[in-house]
């Protein structure tokens, strides 16, 4: 008698096994999108540090106010 290996037994092994590596593949490329990300924030970051020291600068070498001062505007409230 030869051995029958039923190919319904081994079918969910397999689908289980491709369903790990797509989750892998998943978290791969999601690990590399929070470190693009994570670059992208720390450039942002240092962009923003670089404008608001530039302005610091501009404005005590300058004396010119640059930055809006918050508060109420010039314009009376609008009625409804």
């Amino acid at each position: 008698m030869g051995q029958f290996v039923s190919t319904k037994n081994t079918d969910w092994l397999d689908n289980f096994t491709c369903y790990e590596q797509d989750q892998k593949q998943d978290v791969l490329a999601l690990k590399q999108r929070n470190e693009e990300l994570e670059k992208a924030l720390q450039q942002a970051n240092l962009l923003i540090l670089a404008l608001n020291t530039m302005i610091e600068v501009a404005q005590k070498e300058l004396k010119v106010p640059i930055r809006k001062k918050s508060g109420r505007s010039g314009a009376p409230p609008k009625r409804s």
